[in-house]
């Protein structure tokens, strides 16, 4: 039996929360078992299979003694895959936590944080005159150290990020995704607000984050989500205000990245909010990426290059397809405004079958994670 984790996400009021369904294999259907945290937006999901605890991001749009949250939940499982403790609670340097992904070794997790886009006016006097000081809410990556259990012990060590004025304009920091590289030398994180990638390290002996490189990209093109390939150092990264898929070669030990390909899979007269979540099939050869403008799902060829080619596109049989997840020969899509997950069956060359996909409904699916019990 499998068990599917589907954390609900959504700004507006009314339940969100982190959900626990039973997948059948033999219909690719799915049964709401229990739901917890259901005043949280669960921004993003990590399962440690070895230690059976999922971590829970809180990505905010709530308030706790009139500050915004963001945090990290870690929540024990039990042996037949349903809810057990929450371990832990720890909140984050910084409002709306947006990802979650383990370090190498097991000792710390690495989480982005995007920021408020608030500021505060603060009323100072100095020497008998009023001054005004803006206060602007900052974005951040922090790194958590793990106690043996798997609850948070600490969080030990944060890159912060400022915003930014020019001409009047102000500029926001957003740390949207952050990932290690599949042998865990690089972190990349994606900053949609200043439109740039940020590449960093982790020295697990001084518990410290080191910052390699950052490169911009192109103006507005809000850079959202990348994937890793397993067989070369190629990264591949979406943009949520325009729709284009960027291939990148990087080197692990200096953070840099160098532009392979940019391929267009969208109209770009549409601005935000446009893409969404990129996954890749687990021999390379497919990349699939939703677009929530069109309520699409475009299959990219790819190869250990990084050359990537539209293999076709297809309906996401729903509206707003927010996360993608993929398990062998299936791809979910997770439609978020419509309140389904649609689990596509893949052929051999990684196409889905459109005409026998199954949809199962799942309110505010915007994320997921599965495990084998």
């Amino acid at each position: 039996m499998r068990q599917i984790y589907i954390g609900k996400w959504s700004f507006k009021p009314g339940p969100k929360g982190l959900c626990r369904y039973e997948f059948d294999t033999s219909a690719d259907t799915m049964e709401l078992k229990e739901e917890i945290l259901t005043d949280i937006v669960i921004g993003a999901q990590y399962l440690d299979k070895e230690n059976n605890v999922l971590y829970a991001s809180d990505e905010g749009f709530r308030t706790v003694n009139g500050a915004e949250t963001g945090g990290i939940f870690a929540v024990k499982l039990k042996e037949d895959g349903s809810f057990g403790a929450v371990l832990s609670y720890t909140r984050a340097a910084n409002p709306k936590t947006s990802y979650i992904w383990p370090v190498k070794g097991g000792e710390y997790l690495v989480i982005s944080n995007h920021s408020s886009s608030k500021a505060v006016r603060h009323a100072v006097k100095k020497g008998g005159q009023v001054y005004m000081e803006e206060v602007r809410d900052q974005a951040s990556l922090n790194l958590l150290r793990l106690n043996e259990d798997g609850s948070v012990r600490e969080l030990c060590d944060a890159l912060i990020y400022d915003s930014t004025e020019t001409d009047g304009i102000v500029r926001f920091p957003h740390m949207h995704n952050v990932m290690a590289d599949p042998e865990g030398r690089m972190f990349i994180a994606c900053d949609k607000g200043m439109d740039r990638i940020i590449t960093f390290r982790v020295d697990t002996d001084s518990g410290k984050l080191i910052e390699l490189q950052r490169t911009d990209t192109e103006n507005n093109t809000a850079p959202r989500y990348t994937v890793f390939r397993h067989d070369a150092d190629i990264v591949y990264e979406n943009n949520e205000n325009w729709p284009g898929i960027c291939s990148y070669r990087f080197n692990a030990e200096t953070g840099v990245l160098e532009l392979i390909q940019s391929l267009v899979i969208g109209d770009e007269s549409y601005r935000r909010p446009n893409a969404s979540d990129l996954v890749l099939n687990e021999n390379g050869t497919m990349l699939y990426a939703a677009l929530r403008c069109t309520n699409e799902i475009v299959m990219i060829r790819t190869d250990s290059t990084g050359f990537m080619k539209e293999a076709g596109r297809m309906s996401c049989l729903g509206k707003g397809p927010r996360g993608l997840y993929i398990s062998g020969n299936r791809l979910f899509c997770m439609n978020q405004e419509s309140g389904e997950v649609v689990c596509f069956t893949l052929n051999e060359q990684g196409m889905p079958d459109t005409e026998h996909a199954v949809i199962s409904q799942a309110l505010l699916a915007g994320n997921m994670t599965m495990k084998e019990v």
